[in-house]
């Protein structure tokens, strides 16, 4: 909490503040946020992560601090306002890596925090859909297995895990 406020007091205190923030870009405080999230000090990381959101909208960092807010948020269990948050990078962020990340984690609020299993399956479904190929495209399959099993239908289940299972063979 110490460096937070350190953060903090740096940016009141700062005579050239609207001058800086043409030049600084948040990357100390990103840096922080970061460290904060894994070290799983989330109220730290949420609170470093929101600085830069309102302090340098026109930061580099921009879709990296939008991202490790909404995870923040997800980790302290505000599962509605990780989910508002993940909507928004989806349609904000230019950066199409974080939009399939951010796609994955929706599936995975609505499966593993509200146990929404019908949400969770058309997240799933959704990122497989718009982002055919991405690297959470396993990760989808198997989750889609996993949502079936829980609503007791097993065959579909077992169609999902094996299209999972195909994407990990080698292609000849």
């Amino acid at each position: 909490g110490l460096a937070l406020e350190q953060f903090k007091i740096m940016e009141d205190l700062s005579p050239q503040r609207k001058s800086r923030e043409k030049t600084f870009d948040g990357k100390d405080l990103y840096f922080f946020a970061d460290k904060a999230l894994r070290a799983e000090n989330y109220v730290y990381a949420e609170e470093a992560f929101q600085l830069i959101l309102e302090n340098y909208p026109k930061s580099s960092f921009i879709s990296k601090a939008m991202y490790g807010l909404a995870i923040s948020k997800q980790k302290q269990g505000l599962a509605d306002e990780a989910l508002l948050q993940f909507h928004n990078i989806i349609k904000k962020s230019g950066n199409a890596k974080m939009a399939q990340e951010s796609q994955f984690q929706i599936g995975e609020i609505y499966f593993e925090n509200i146990f929404d299993l019908e949400k969770a399956i058309d997240a799933y479904k959704t990122l497989l859909r718009r982002y055919p190929g991405s690297k959470f495209s396993n990760q989808a399959y198997f989750r889609l297995g996993d949502c079936n099993i829980a609503l007791g239908k097993y065959t579909d289940a077992a169609t999902w895990y094996l299209r999972s299972k195909s994407l990990l063979e080698p292609r000849s």
